[in-house]
């Protein structure tokens, strides 16, 4: 989810699904790198990530409003 608090304030909540069971250094470097990347390339200031292992929910459904 993504969305616009004022002219200079954009949030991004997600979920990261991951193949393997990581550290918790390991997460937090992968979390610094994404922010860093949305910062940069799209200019979001506020990201929540939330990390899950081997989720078995289906990957084939993607819903935009």
């Amino acid at each position: 989810h993504v969305w616009c608090l004022n002219d200079d304030e954009f949030h991004l909540e997600a979920h990261l699904d991951l193949k393997e069971n990581i550290s918790i250094d390991e997460f937090d470097t992968l979390l610094h790198d994404i922010e860093v990347l949305l910062h940069d390339k799209f200019e979001i200031n506020h990201v929540t990530i939330q990390p899950e292992f081997n989720k078995l929910d289906s990957k084939d459904v993607i819903v935009q409003d």
